[in-house]
């Protein structure tokens, strides 16, 4: 079965459209309570330029109350049926209950915008999973009616993000699509205004930490008013734009907003400005890979393998594991033909140094060390990889014990070091494409370290 929905399949900036449904929403509750005025308003911002449209039937503003399912069907599904039919665009479930998310998949949505990111609902996960659908967790601290009674955190920033890591790891290992897959902070959820202005500032770490594009919504939110003075939600607007534009400064995929015109207009210009040349015409994007290595910014020639465990087939026989002179010889051979000239082991102990040496070829051991010194450690190896990949002729092989997490991290972290990719999320995605594997925990800390650091060459 083809997935419905493909973050790959947005634009580079997307923005996803509000159409509340319901009586009480903190911004417009009640404007398009009526099927029609949502089915219009929702068509209106599918014309300005929405990549997606977001239709919830509860509120989920501080102390909302619930609202049953049967409800929350009644006022959803014409509409989602309706725009599904007409926008042009997908559309997206806010619920998060599974009966009302499978009702609007079967009615034709795409994606389905949990809050509680799949717990408030057990059966959650595998609805998606069944239809094939996109999916956007949310972190939430409670529920609606009681997440702003004195939310605390250690550091929110560690605690969001573990948090939106094992809700992704979880619908993935329920059967949701990596492909469809979305995180979102979950600003103004069980936060304070403190808590709001940290997580805006580590987006991409928290972009790391989740291994998934974001999803950002801070629209017309009260954190804003506090800011600004501003009591009038609707008068938020640019506040709001204000955080847009910082959200994809900060590599965000996705803003969540009222007002979808304006937010379009400012993505557009990002994408006119982010092209530009010094001789102020259109270039590439500089987060593009293909584009980055037409402006001659690529390590020419890079080549990884990682050792030792590839897949079958990859190297000629495999290695003699019970004579080591023999694999020594093997594994030289295998390096020469291949035309390897420079080695790096990420070993805490040499291997084959000085058969490596009488070979002709160029080593380096910058070990990764334990954990609590890997900003130093990733540093050391970054600045070596990129020492090796100066000449055009050279083509470096990565030597670690396994195929695991850790080397795929580093070479991840590499690509954000050299300026291969602009963000997290696009580094891992690079890794996973060219490994064929999902990236694990060992691998994204690595990535979500060298983006806390601010590791660049």
């Amino acid at each position: 079965m083809v997935p419905r929905f493909a973050v790959a399949s947005l634009p580079r900036r997307a923005v996803m459209g509000v159409v509340n449904v319901t009586p009480d929403s903190f911004s417009d509750g009640g404007r398009y309570l009526d099927a029609a005025a949502a089915i219009d308003h929702g068509l209106a911002l599918a014309a300005a330029g929405a990549a997606v449209l977001d239709v919830g039937g509860e509120s989920t503003r501080p102390g909302a109350e619930p609202v049953d399912a049967a409800e929350e069907r009644r006022r959803v599904l014409p509409v989602v049926e309706a725009l599904a039919a007409r926008a042009g665009v997908p559309v997206s479930i806010d619920t998060t209950k599974a009966d009302v998310a499978a009702a609007a998949l079967d009615a034709g949505a795409a994606v389905v915008n949990d809050v509680s990111a799949g717990t408030a609902d057990p059966r959650m996960l595998g609805v998606v999973a069944r239809h094939e659908a996109g999916f956007v967790a949310m972190h939430m601290r409670g529920s609606p009616r009681t997440m702003q009674h004195d939310p605390r955190y250690a550091d929110v920033v560690r605690e969001v993000g573990e948090h939106l890591r094992a809700r992704v790891a979880a619908a993935l290992d329920a059967g949701v699509s990596a492909a469809g897959l979305m995180a979102d902070p979950g600003i103004g959820f069980g936060k304070r205004l403190d808590h709001n202005l940290a997580l805006l500032r580590a987006l991409p770490e928290l972009a790391a930490r989740a291994g998934v594009p974001l999803v950002v919504g801070t629209s017309r939110k009260s954190f804003l008013g506090t800011l600004t003075g501003d009591a009038v939600p609707e008068r938020r607007d640019d506040a709001t734009l204000a955080t847009t534009v910082w959200a994809f400064g900060q590599g965000a995929a996705m803003v969540r907003v009222h007002d979808v015109a304006s937010n379009v207009r400012a993505a557009r210009l990002l994408d006119v400005l982010e092209r530009a040349t010094p001789e102020g015409g259109g270039g590439v994007t500089p987060t593009n890979l293909r584009g980055r290595w037409a402006q001659g910014l690529k390590p020419r020639n890079l080549t990884w393998v990682i050792q030792d465990r590839l897949a079958a087939g990859e190297r000629p026989g495999g290695f003699a594991r019970n004579h080591r002179k023999v694999r020594r010889q093997e594994e030289l051979i295998w390096l020469k033909v291949n035309g390897f000239t420079h080695i790096v082991s990420l070993l805490d102990s040499p291997h084959n140094l000085h058969a490596y040496e009488e070979a002709g070829l160029a080593f380096a051991q910058v070990p990764l060390g334990p954990h609590d010194e890997l900003p130093t450690r990733l540093a050391a190896v970054y600045k070596t990889l990129g020492d090796f990949l100066d000449d055009p002729d050279e083509k470096l092989y990565v030597h670690h014990e396994e195929f695991g997490d850790r080397v795929v991290g580093v070479l991840g972290g590499y690509l954000l070091y050299s300026g291969l990719v602009g963000h997290g999320p696009h580094a891992i995605s690079v890794m996973e494409k060219l490994t064929q594997r999902s990236l694990g925990p060992d691998g994204r800390e690595i990535v979500a370290v060298t983006i806390e650091q601010q590791l660049r060459r």
